[in-house]
């Protein structure tokens, strides 16, 4: 169901799954949850063994709802032991991910009497997503554009 990570097959009394969405200011939730919706149901998730939280609050304008910080706290206190987690808006670990909840959020769900916390790496240089990356953009750079090669340097140099 999950390689790699065979300790957190969801049972009755197994550990939860936590799918981090973080978006920028304007995101849908809906493409959220529909990302979320595929990545459980492709995984054997159940319901009721995964949730979904927010991340990347800016300043004070108002965001997207639960805040992974809150969620991470609850889960702890809820009992929790073995949490894994994962930020499918990345393709790449970066600060956020690392740092924000692979460091801090683990922290805040140990300090809410929570367990173990795994973050799932993002796809990085996994060569399905590289080949998948070469595939798109060799598509947007084979379409019709009614501008010149000379707009578009990358194009220029892929012909």
């Amino acid at each position: 169901m999950l390689p790699g990570y065979k300790d957190f097959a969801p049972t009755a009394l197994a550990p939860k799954v936590n799918v981090l969405n973080v978006k920028m200011r304007y995101c849908d939730p809906a493409h959220c949850f529909k990302t979320v919706q595929a990545f459980v149901k492709a995984a054997g998730i159940p319901a009721g063994q995964y949730s979904v939280s927010f991340q990347s609050r800016l300043g004070r304008d108002p965001w997207l709802k639960p805040y992974t910080d809150h969620v991470l706290a609850d889960l702890g206190r809820a009992g929790v032991k073995k949490l894994l987690v994962m930020c499918p808006a990345f393709v790449s670990d970066c600060l956020e991910t690392i740092e924000e909840i692979g460091l801090r959020g683990r922290d805040t769900f140990r300090a809410a009497d929570g367990g173990e916390l795994t973050l799932i790496p993002c796809l990085n240089d996994h060569p399905r997503w590289v080949e998948t990356l070469e595939k798109m953009a060799n598509n947007w750079l084979a379409r019709p554009n009614p501008r010149s090669a000379a707009e578009h340097p990358a194009r220029a140099q892929a012909r």
